[in-house]
C-alpha cells in the first residue's frame, strides 16, 4: 500500500526536480498526485478540511475523534486512524487513503 504510493510519486519528484533545475515555473503534469480527487474525497470533504486544519495546528479540536472515526468507518478500518498516531503518521495515512480510494 505505502510502496504503491511511493512509486506513484516518482514521476512527480522527477518533474519537480527537472523544473527546479531548469528554473521553469509551469503547472505540473503530475500535480494531481498531491491532492487526488475521487467520489470518496468528495464524500469526506468536510472532514478532510477540518482534519488537515487540526493536524497542522497545535490547537485542541473536540471533533478530532469524529474525523478519525469517520475515516475508519468509511475505509472499514483499513488504515486504523488513531489519536495515538503522530501528526505525520495521520497525514500519510490520509494521503494513502485518498490515493488508494482513487484507484478503487
Amino acid at each position: 500500500m505505502f510502496e504503491d504510493y511511493k512509486k506513484a510519486l516518482v514521476p512527480l519528484i522527477y518533474e519537480i526536480k527537472d523544473n527546479l533545475q531548469s528554473m521553469n515555473i509551469v503547472d505540473l503534469e503530475y500535480a494531481s498526485l498531491l491532492s487526488p480527487r475521487s467520489d470518496f474525497s468528495r464524500k469526506v470533504s468536510y472532514e478532510l478540511g477540518k482534519f488537515y486544519t487540526w493536524i497542522n495546528s497545535s490547537k485542541y479540536d473536540p471533533l478530532a475523534d469524529y474525523y478519525l472515526d469517520r475515516f475508519n468507518s468509511e475505509t472499514n478500518f483499513k488504515y486504523h486512524f488513531s489519536n495515538n498516531d503522530s501528526s505525520n503518521c495521520l497525514f500519510i495515512k490520509a494521503k494513502l487513503m485518498l490515493f488508494n480510494q482513487r484507484l478503487d
